[in-house]
């Protein structure tokens, strides 16, 4: 299944012509907390504190989007449409309301800064009702340096 979301960039990614090390992290916002509250303490004050994360390349948050991009992009029969497949779908976007995307170097960055970093705890606290984070395997297609650019690549 496919679904859209709305990104806010915090820290444009700055990729090196190598694979880096992406973790995502899906948040659940509690539920005393309005969504457009949510959205702009995120926003505003959590990803601001996440950027400081010693050798972060970049932060990206996602907040799902609720257009539909599936009706007419998969045919009426595909597996997304079954019964199965809505289940499947509604239980993952039940697990969180917010994905965000960080960037390093190394896996061992994040495990070294995130503890230092205890002052996100609170906040996390505040905003989250739950969190779990998933390593992403991203595979980017880097055009090699040259002069000029070619206007469909964006360095």
């Amino acid at each position: 299944f496919q679904f859209m979301v709305a990104e806010h960039v915090a820290l444009p990614v700055r990729r090196p012509e190598r694979k880096i090390f992406k973790l995502v992290q899906f948040a659940k916002r509690r539920t005393e907390l309005p969504e457009a509250l949510f959205r702009a303490y995120v926003t505003g004050r959590y990803a601001p504190m996440l950027a400081r994360l010693p050798g972060l390349r970049g932060l990206i948050v996602n907040f799902r989007a609720e257009l539909d991009v599936m009706t007419g992009f998969f045919p009426p029969d595909a597996e997304g449409f079954t019964p199965e497949g809505i289940a499947v779908r509604e239980r993952f976007h039940a697990g969180w309301d917010c994905i965000t995307e960080l960037w390093f170097d190394h896996g061992a960055q994040f495990v070294r800064g995130r503890p230092a970093m205890s002052a996100l705890d609170a906040v996390e606290s505040e905003l989250f009702a739950s969190i779990f984070y998933r390593e992403v395997d991203e595979t980017v297609a880097v055009n090699p340096n040259r002069a000029p650019a070619p206007d469909f690549y964006f360095r």
